[in-house]
């Protein structure tokens, strides 16, 4: 069956561009990876998003502000944001 798949694939592949047949010759994900040492990162990530929430919810008048008409208008990001806290917009 699997012999199958493959000639198939392969009769398929003579309609591919170059670079069709380039991506579809690598792999995904590689063989000698393991999904493990994905997750301290997303462990990670998750708390910071969750303390990010909780300072958000705790205090919603300095995280979160009202667009500007100019910032409407240019859809220009908050100035806050290059003082290391992010902020997010009512809408």
């Amino acid at each position: 069956m699997t012999s199958h798949i493959q000639e198939k694939a392969l009769k398929n592949q003579g309609h591919y561009s170059a670079l069709q047949k380039t991506v579809q010759q690598d792999n995904a994900i590689p063989k000698n990876f393991t999904i493990d040492e994905l997750e301290p990162m997303q462990v990670l990530m998750n708390d910071m998003m969750i303390n990010y929430v909780d300072k958000v919810r705790k205090e919603p008048e300095r995280f979160i502000i009202e667009r500007s008409c100019m910032e409407r208008v240019f859809n220009l990001v908050p100035s806050e944001i290059t003082n290391n806290h992010t902020m997010m917009y009512k809408n």
